[in-house]
């Protein structure tokens, strides 16, 4: 049996413990989880809506979310973002107006200017093969339009309907360059009704980095965005939020919104309570996060071919290696650089990103070795992103997986009480995009300013799960 001393030496230690959990509390009319593309755009809506009484919290020790940008053996490279897709939109599209406002530097990207090799190193290349693909793209707009959504079938299962039966290295190879590279998973396990493309997209190569508009957008509320605030626990009370942070440093806010990703909300990772409805956690399975791993290979000198892109055409359907760019050129970097961008997706992104690196610069050694010659020379260093492996992140970006319908967005990004929701997972119409992150942003702040203008601050609409049917987008992906 302990003494009165050790009883007392434990009930000091329990004290203490129970003071260092409770932390300090703030009160905030509103809070925004997360400094991404949605939560900085919320924050400036909401700045210039004349509400400065908020407060944003990011776990991470950096502004931007998955847009990041690394200096890696003195050049300057994006772990996430690097396109502003859909320039064809013009000025409706806000990261269009972004880059022309802050000059963001660049070029549009022409996907016509690509090799394809297979694992032999021949020059594999069919145009015609290219042309019949992109008919098939095109009769698959036109099937998504007539489909009834509500019986959803793979990309694959599609355009197999549509007379598309990939048989050639070729023919597959042009298929994984068309969807995989975007879709971030194979054809046979992504959803049909998330189907669309861009057909303009600018690449940015940016010294500042592709990030550098969040920066300098934040500017007149900086002081308001928190880093390294972990949230552990999000709970909803009848007149707000209460959100806890790991340190035990506790919010208080009449209104929150959280940009957290698909694959950070449907880990339990962050504890809600009371608990995400039914209608929620389904659609969160439905759109989980896909993955996309950009591997950043540093070369003594240049000796793959001169293309914007290389198509490896191999017979694995894993997300193998299979598109690579050649970042040793005008408008990215120059001559001395050595720069080979190589991508993976899908199984093999995880399997990547667990990798040691003295192991993986051997398997990328042997892959262009195959493809080159014996003449190469040895990778100087490798540097990727890992997405997968961020515990704030979770993945890529969304990828709709077959089942996937426009109303399980729309759950997604439903809010709860006085809790919403934005993201680029939140949106139908532009999922997997920094432009639909910052449209959800804007569209979720405004409607925490209506909730905050009524008067009395009266409950916030209730939502109602949506059952309609619809069967286009009106935003291409």
């Amino acid at each position: 049996m302990p003494s009165s001393t050790q009883l007392l030496v434990i009930l000091c230690l329990s004290l203490a413990a129970v003071i260092n959990v409770a932390g300090k509390t703030t009160k905030v009319k509103t809070l925004i989880l997360g400094a991404g593309a949605a939560g900085v755009t919320a924050a400036r809506t909401l700045y210039k809506g004349g509400q400065k009484d908020f407060l944003v919290l990011e776990a991470q020790d950096y502004i931007g979310g998955r847009i990041k940008q690394h200096d890696y053996n003195g050049y300057p490279v994006e772990e996430g973002a690097n396109w502003v897709h859909g320039i064809e939109g013009g000025l409706d599209n806000p990261m269009w107006q972004i880059k022309q406002k802050y000059g963001l530097k660049g070029f549009e990207s022409n996907y016509d200017d690509f090799v394809v090799r297979n694992a032999s190193g021949y020059d594999i290349t069919d145009m015609a093969v290219k042309t019949a693909y992109e008919k098939v793209m095109k009769k698959l707009d036109r099937l998504l339009v007539i489909k009834d959504e509500s019986i959803d079938i793979s990309i694959k299962e599609a355009s197999r309907r549509v007379g598309w039966q990939p048989k050639t290295q070729m023919e597959k190879a042009i298929e994984r360059y068309k969807v995989d590279f975007e879709y971030t998973g194979n054809t046979e396990r992504t959803s049909f009704n998330g189907w669309g493309y861009y057909d303009r997209d600018f690449f940015v190569a940016d010294p500042r980095g592709y990030g550098v508009f969040l920066k300098l957008m934040s500017v007149p509320f900086k002081d308001k965005i928190l880093l390294n605030k972990k949230v552990a626990h999000i709970r909803r009370l009848s007149g707000g939020v209460v959100v806890t942070l790991a340190s035990g440093d506790v919010y208080q806010a009449q209104f929150v919104l959280s940009t957290f990703s698909n694959g950070v909300l449907g880990s339990g990772a962050v504890k809600f309570s009371p608990p995400f409805p039914n209608f929620k956690k389904k659609s969160l399975k439905k759109v989980p996060m896909g993955h996309y791993t950009k591997v950043f290979v540093k070369f003594p000198r240049k000796f793959w071919d001169d293309n914007e892109y290389i198509v490896y055409a191999t017979d694995r359907d894993d997300g193998y290696f299979h598109t690579w760019q050649d970042l040793k050129r005008p408008g990215i970097f120059p001559d001395s650089s050595g720069m080979l961008l190589m991508t993976c997706t899908g199984n093999t992104s995880i399997r990547v990103e667990q990798t040691p690196k003295s192991q993986l610069k051997q398997e990328i050694y042997g892959i262009l070795q195959k493809v080159y010659g014996n003449r190469i020379p040895y990778p100087n260093d490798v540097f990727l992103s890992t997405w997968s492996k961020n515990k704030f992140i979770r993945g890529a970006y969304p990828n709709p997986i077959v089942g996937a319908k426009r109303e399980d967005y729309a759950n997604i990004g439903s809010n709860l009480g006085r809790l919403f929701f934005a993201g680029d997972g939140t949106t139908s119409e532009t999922f997997g995009f920094v432009h639909g992150a910052m449209e959800t942003g804007s569209k979720k702040a405004y409607e925490i300013l209506n909730c905050i203008w009524q008067s009395g601050y009266p409950a916030c609409p209730v939502y109602t799960i949506n059952k309609k049917t619809i069967n286009n987008r009106s935003y291409m992906k």
